[in-house]
């Protein structure tokens, strides 16, 4: 009795913790952003699209230990996802891959990556990456080229650098200009207004402001329509100023952006031009010194491709910088960001937004939550024939196999329902149920964690419409089609096939289990009941089997029929299970007492276990649907590098990936590759991140001669 006790008090508390699936509603969590390194930019359709994800938290641009789940889509210049995959986060990483369908036309896509915590938050947070997919289709059309013709303004000593407003009056309009002097000790402001009659008297106001502050600010009267000043750099202490200027009404006449070159507090690694000859065998030892001196371990991916013509400057980085200095609602994706890295410039109306809370918290709620350890299945339960929500009934999944493994869920007022599922990848043989209530008719809606329309942001720096990179390209195309002659494609188009099931018993060991070939063979599962089973009680009405089961604690009958599965799967009416050949059922299990299991509460349990364990079954109960869900499926299957024979050519243009590699003191990184018959120069680029936070790239060029 004391056991007894014991596990309903444990129970009663599980059920009053938390009604929800979700966490707790009134705990705030910083935001999240996924950085992509991809294994290259210029795809030829059918090619497969590497990855490797970095789930960032912006409050400290470190790993996040927040979601585990990353969503990826691939995204075509109208917003229409053409591809998407899922991918487990481990310890703020992971990786994966998508294929791009070999129908797919000419031109510049988008990869759109977020977690479910970040993108309902807001979009701002999906992380855009373009790339160019080529297909020299048959109807003869020419690659889709998009063109950027946004201007950058870059502050060069001793050059007057350009910057006009952002479209106030054009009475009011000024062209503000800058430049560094005195060995670039000394920012010089150059500031016209197109009125030259305006009148001196009227008093003007400047100021720069910091992300905290207004650091620096000055009051001045035009003369001539013109106005000078100079600004010691010792003077601006933050790496990013809001300027602005207010006429003598108090309206702002110009806004813009100033930036410092010290935002930039780390630099690409560059290695020494290495030189090989095709065919051969190589190898690149990196070990930890030669990338950082301050952290423990680094987690970085590797990747060596034909250099493309378009260098894009986006990496790791970057990115960081960015994010440590901007707001998430800013773009990192905007075309000026390239060339930041290594200028001091004036930034144009794009980039505006920068103020800026990065360590802002989000509390979670129904729809915004966190994905960690497990995924969250969402959905609604709705009535079929009204089409409204199914509020405040009880909604089970129940995962099919050997083994009985539920979950109840009470519905909200909006009829949702939230259960979890594990990180694992393939195929989950699941049901969602409403039991016991056949007076009207469900359907569950389940909720997609993809968006319907994705992010598209081409960028200035994948402009390929000169002839030198559509000569890039159609070397590319020609070395795909050969490699496909010879069949020597390193990858195969298919998914994960792997069936998951009930794993255990909600209720841990049942009190009872009977193994049908321990006994002689009797003619029927009846027999079993009533000569091995007898605290199940089975009687007919109708032809209807009828069940009820003997409290083994309080030593009485219990007038409410007990929960019955058949392997896994809720059943209301047991008479088709019970019909069933004994040669078809491997055990019997029973909990002989009453079980309360967060907020339902069961007269009994009985599960029947079938040989196969895949409940074969004429027909589903009333209310009851059956899933093969999805899971972190990829549909890339690498074969690995296969040497091709002397006599055929070797036509790779990837000469290695490696998504996951751990750098340590004591554990170096071995890089081996094999180069190809396809001459030319190659390039390494090595990206990743420290325990600390630390923002790693190496970039080496490789010859083949």
């Amino acid at each position: 009795m004391r056991k007894i006790f014991f596990t309903i008090s444990v129970l009663i508390i599980i059920l009053f913790s938390g009604k929800s699936a979700v966490a707790q509603k009134e705990k705030s969590y910083p935001t999240e952003k996924i950085y992509l390194h991809l294994q290259k930019s210029i795809f030829i359709a059918g090619e497969d699209v590497n990855f490797k994800a970095y789930c960032l938290d912006l409050s400290n641009n470190k790993l996040s230990k927040l979601s585990n789940i990353a969503y990826i889509e691939l995204v075509n210049k109208n917003g229409f996802p053409v591809a998407k995959q899922s991918i487990i986060i481990e310890n703020g990483a992971g990786h994966g891959g998508v294929i791009t369908n070999e129908l797919l036309p000419s031109g510049y896509y988008s990869i759109n990556a977020y977690t479910h915590w970040g993108n309902n938050i807001g979009k701002d947070l999906i992380s855009v990456y373009p790339i160019y997919i080529y297909n020299n289709n048959a109807n003869g059309q020419k690659p889709e080229i998009f063109t950027n013709n946004s201007q950058i303004n870059i502050i060069k000593t001793n050059d007057w650098v350009n910057s006009t407003s952002i479209g106030n009056d054009s009475n009011d309009e000024v062209n503000v200009k800058t430049k560094l002097i005195d060995l670039e000790r000394i920012l010089a402001i150059n500031i016209e207004h197109p009125d030259t009659n305006i009148i001196a008297s009227e008093l003007h106001h400047i100021k720069l402001s910091s992300q905290t502050d207004i650091e620096w600010k000055k009051e001045f009267r035009f003369v001539n329509g013109k106005w000078d000043t100079n600004i010691k750099l010792s003077e601006l202490k933050s790496p990013i100023y809001y300027l602005n200027i207010t006429n003598h009404e108090g309206n702002s006449i110009y806004q813009n952006t100033l930036y410092l070159d010290k935002i930039w507090y780390k630099q690409v690694i560059e290695k020494p031009r290495l030189k090989v000859k095709s065919r051969q065998k190589n190898k690149i030892i990196l070990q930890l010194s030669d990338l950082s001196y301050k952290s423990d371990s680094l987690f970085v991916s590797a990747s060596i491709i034909k250099k493309e013509p378009i260098p894009i400057a986006k990496n790791i980085i970057t990115f960081q910088n960015f994010y440590k200095n901007f707001n998430y609602q800013s773009n990192e994706t905007n075309d000026n960001l390239d060339q930041i890295t290594n200028n001091k410039w004036l930034g144009n109306k794009k980039l505006l937004p920068i103020w800026l809370n990065v360590n802002s918290t989000y509390p979670q709620s129904d729809s915004r939550y966190i994905e960690k350890d497990n995924y969250i299945l969402e959905g609604q339960a709705v009535n079929k024939e009204t089409n409204s929500p199914h509020s405040n009934s009880e909604v089970f999944l129940s995962k099919i196999g050997e083994f009985a493994d539920i979950q109840p869920f009470l519905t909200k007022e909006n009829g949702k329902f939230y259960f979890h599922l594990p990180l694992k990848s393939g195929l989950h043989d699941i049901s969602l149920q409403v039991i016991d209530n056949d007076s009207i008719d469900i359907r569950f809606d389940l909720k997609s964690k993809y968006n319907k329309t994705g992010l598209f942001y081409p960028l200035k720096a994948l402009n390929l419409s000169s002839e030198k990179n559509k000569e890039f390209i159609k070397n590319q195309w020609e070395n795909y089609k050969i490699r496909n002659i010879y069949k020597q494609l390193d990858i195969n188009n298919q998914s994960d096939s792997t069936l998951y099931r009930a794993e255990s018993n909600f209720f841990n060991d049942p009190k009872l289990k009977i193994s049908i070939d321990d006994y002689v063979r009797l003619d029927s599962l009846d027999e079993y009941f009533h000569e091995l089973i007898s605290h199940v009680k089975i009687k007919y009405r109708k032809k209807q089997a009828l069940m009820n089961v003997y409290n083994y604690d309080q030593h009485r009958l219990m007038n409410q029929k007990p929960l019955f599965l058949y392997d896994g799967l809720i059943i209301s009416n047991p008479t088709e299970i019970l019909a069933k050949s004994p040669n078809e059922i491997e055990r019997i299990e029973v909990v002989p007492y009453e079980y309360f299991y967060k907020s339902s509460h069961f007269y009994g349990i009985v599960h029947v276990i079938s040989r196969n364990k895949t409940c074969e079954v004429s027909s589903l109960p009333n209310n009851t649907e059956r899933y093969y869900l999805p899971l972190f499926i990829s549909e890339i299957q690498k074969s690995g590098y296969q040497k091709p024979e002397k006599h055929q050519p070797d036509f790779r243009t990837d000469l290695l990936w490696e998504p996951n590699l751990t750098l340590t003191k004591n554990n170096e990184i071995k890089l081996e590759f094999i180069s190809s018959d396809v001459k030319g120069e190659y390039e390494l680029v090595l990206e990743g991140i420290s325990e600390k936070g630390e923002p790693i790239v190496l970039k080496q060029s490789i010859l083949i001669e």
